[in-house]
């Protein structure tokens, strides 16, 4: 089951949004993590079996975390997935790549261009297909443990 939640922070200084991304980021069923502008200051996306892991996640998260004032969430009915990509120096490129492919999730590699330190430079993004939430969990999960 995939859930988009949207949640407001009761304070907003660096200490408490730096806190609230680190949870984040260690947290098993939170697929994306987007600080965002507008009401809400962070957009999840959260992959869980049933509606009753998304309440123990909530309590763990939401409830018993202080400076969460309000969330709102909005179960996905239909989803449609494309590529994962993912771009972190932690990660063993061609160990994730391999047992992505070894667990029969289609991988590639795509070449991008940023600017940093004023002047452009090529980067690679590594990434998974995914067409089912059960394959992005699995990619994830294989994500999770090369990190």
């Amino acid at each position: 089951m995939t859930v988009i939640v949207q949640v407001m922070l009761e304070r907003e200084s660096r200490r408490h949004l730096d806190e609230f991304k680190r949870r984040m980021r260690t947290a098993a069923a939170v697929q994306q993590c987007y600080y965002a502008t507008g009401e809400a200051d962070f957009i999840l996306v959260v992959i869980v079996q049933d509606i009753a892991e998304y309440e123990e996640f909530t309590q763990e998260y939401f409830f018993d975390e202080s400076n969460v004032s309000k969330f709102t969430s909005s179960i996905v009915i239909e989803g449609f997935y494309n590529l994962c990509y993912f771009s972190d120096k932690r990660v063993d490129d061609t160990g994730i790549l391999a047992r992505c492919n070894d667990c029969g999730l289609g991988v590639e590699q795509l070449s991008y261009y940023y600017r940093g330190g004023g002047s452009p430079r090529k980067a690679l993004l590594n990434g998974f297909a995914a067409s089912t939430e059960e394959e992005i969990r699995t990619g994830m999960s294989l994500l999770r443990e090369c990190l």
